[in-house]
Protein backbone atom coordinates (compact mmCIF):
# COMPACT_ATOMS: atom_id res chain seq x y z
CA UNK A 1 0.00 0.00 0.00
CA UNK A 2 1.17 3.86 -0.81
CA UNK A 3 2.40 5.59 2.50
CA UNK A 4 0.54 9.10 2.72
CA UNK A 5 1.11 12.11 5.10
CA UNK A 6 -1.88 14.10 6.14
CA UNK A 7 -2.20 17.49 8.06
CA UNK A 8 -4.46 18.82 10.27
CA UNK A 9 -4.88 22.58 11.33
CA UNK A 10 -6.67 22.70 14.69
CA UNK A 11 -6.48 25.59 16.36
CA UNK A 12 -5.27 25.73 20.31
CA UNK A 13 -4.79 22.47 20.29
CA UNK A 14 -2.65 20.78 22.59
CA UNK A 15 -0.62 18.14 22.72
CA UNK A 16 -2.30 16.12 24.93
CA UNK A 17 -5.44 16.38 22.76
CA UNK A 18 -3.63 15.23 19.62
CA UNK A 19 -1.82 12.49 21.49
CA UNK A 20 -5.60 11.29 22.33
CA UNK A 21 -6.66 11.70 18.59
CA UNK A 22 -4.06 9.90 17.33
CA UNK A 23 -5.19 6.59 19.68
CA UNK A 24 -8.48 6.66 18.57
CA UNK A 25 -7.59 6.49 15.29
CA UNK A 26 -5.54 3.41 16.03
CA UNK A 27 -8.25 2.19 17.82
CA UNK A 28 -10.64 1.71 14.12
CA UNK A 29 -7.63 1.54 12.20
CA UNK A 30 -7.91 -2.04 11.07
CA UNK A 31 -11.51 -1.59 10.09
CA UNK A 32 -10.81 0.90 7.32
CA UNK A 33 -7.78 -0.65 6.13
CA UNK A 34 -5.04 1.62 7.04
CA UNK A 35 -2.29 1.51 9.45
CA UNK A 36 -1.39 4.66 11.25
CA UNK A 37 2.06 4.86 11.30
CA UNK A 38 3.37 8.19 13.81
CA UNK A 39 2.63 11.61 13.93
CA UNK A 40 3.91 15.03 14.80
CA UNK A 41 2.31 17.83 16.42
CA UNK A 42 3.26 22.09 15.48
CA UNK A 43 1.72 23.52 18.10
CA UNK A 44 2.74 26.97 17.25
CA UNK A 45 1.21 26.46 13.37
CA UNK A 46 -1.74 24.44 14.91
CA UNK A 47 -0.85 21.91 13.25
CA UNK A 48 -0.67 18.01 13.40
CA UNK A 49 0.80 15.64 10.56
CA UNK A 50 -0.05 11.48 10.36
CA UNK A 51 1.99 9.45 8.11
CA UNK A 52 -0.41 6.27 7.33
CA UNK A 53 0.07 3.28 5.17
CA UNK A 54 -3.75 3.49 3.20
CA UNK A 55 -4.77 2.16 0.12
CA UNK A 56 -6.46 5.97 -0.44
CA UNK A 57 -7.07 8.88 0.58
CA UNK A 58 -10.41 8.41 0.85
CA UNK A 59 -9.92 5.26 3.55
CA UNK A 60 -7.53 7.36 5.45
CA UNK A 61 -10.38 10.33 5.55
CA UNK A 62 -12.85 7.89 6.49
CA UNK A 63 -10.80 6.70 9.54
CA UNK A 64 -10.23 10.02 10.73
CA UNK A 65 -13.90 10.87 10.74
CA UNK A 66 -15.15 7.85 12.48
CA UNK A 67 -12.45 8.10 15.28
CA UNK A 68 -12.77 12.04 16.21
CA UNK A 69 -14.13 13.81 13.49
CA UNK A 70 -10.93 15.81 12.26
CA UNK A 71 -10.89 15.03 8.81
CA UNK A 72 -7.15 16.79 7.17
CA UNK A 73 -7.08 19.29 5.14
CA UNK A 74 -4.67 18.01 2.86
CA UNK A 75 -3.00 14.43 2.32
CA UNK A 76 -0.14 13.75 0.12
CA UNK A 77 1.64 10.63 -0.91
CA UNK A 78 5.11 10.28 0.68
CA UNK A 79 8.26 8.54 0.17
CA UNK A 80 9.20 6.58 3.56
CA UNK A 81 12.88 7.27 2.92
CA UNK A 82 12.28 10.83 2.41
CA UNK A 83 10.06 11.01 5.25
CA UNK A 84 12.95 9.67 7.80
CA UNK A 85 15.32 11.78 6.29
CA UNK A 86 13.56 14.96 6.95
CA UNK A 87 11.65 13.83 10.16
CA UNK A 88 14.04 11.69 11.67
CA UNK A 89 10.72 8.97 12.86
CA UNK A 90 8.85 6.90 10.87
CA UNK A 91 7.24 5.20 14.21
CA UNK A 92 5.13 6.83 16.68
CA UNK A 93 7.33 8.91 19.80
CA UNK A 94 7.77 7.88 23.12
CA UNK A 95 4.50 8.89 25.64
CA UNK A 96 5.03 11.01 28.03
CA UNK A 97 3.24 11.90 31.25
CA UNK A 98 0.48 14.66 30.40
CA UNK A 99 -1.89 14.02 33.16
CA UNK A 100 -1.29 17.87 34.16
CA UNK A 101 -1.09 19.14 30.60
CA UNK A 102 -5.03 21.41 30.00
CA UNK A 103 -7.00 19.59 27.06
Amino acid sequence: MPIFMDRHFIEDAKRSAIADAHEKDLQIQDKHHVKFLTYWFDEARCSAFCLVDAPNKEAIQSAHDEAHGSVPHEIIEVDPGIVQAFLGRVEDPVPTNTSSEPR
